[in-house]
């Protein structure tokens, strides 16, 4: 039931304008900036400890990502770093995956169809990423500091 009611909630709705798809696309860049700022402000994680207490278990939380940084003398700001750039690898993935559809010939489609989908699949995204090791967003963010400096000397 659980399954069928989320399926539903992710299929419902669509946008009528242009502008709404706008908004929409302003909204997850919001949230993603949300995720960030208060995993910047709070450097304190004390689900994220329990997960991988529980991970621990089964003896594989050292190697499922973000549990990693638990192995650190400074493991709080290891994890603020790290959520900070899953929030924005997750926010940066689900702009990729749109321009490839509106690049595709689904412009139309991309703006205005599922827009819960949408705010579903960067969640879902963004959980999914606490399990990829810490270097890939280590060098994302790397990456991300050349882009955005390449793009303010071409600006």
């Amino acid at each position: 039931f659980c399954a069928a009611s989320c399926c539903k909630l992710a299929q419902s709705g669509t946008l009528r304008t242009m502008r709404a798809a706008q908004f929409l696309l302003l909204w997850l860049q919001a949230v993603a900036l949300g995720m960030s700022l208060v995993a910047t402000i709070s450097n304190s994680f004390p689900w994220l400890s329990t997960a991988c207490d529980w991970l621990s278990l089964t003896g594989t939380s050292g190697l499922l990502g973000i549990c990693d940084c638990y192995s650190y003398d400074d493991a709080q700001q290891c994890a603020s770093h790290q959520v900070v750039f899953r929030a924005q690898a997750a926010a940066v993935t689900m702009f990729l995956v749109l321009g490839l559809l509106a690049g595709s010939g689904c412009v139309r489609e991309a703006a205005l169809a599922y827009p819960f989908a949408k705010v579903l699949s960067y969640l879902a995204l963004l959980v999914t990423f606490l399990f990829v090791p810490n270097v890939v967003f280590s060098r994302f963010a790397l990456a991300s500091t050349f882009a955005c400096t390449a793009f303010l000397i071409v600006q």
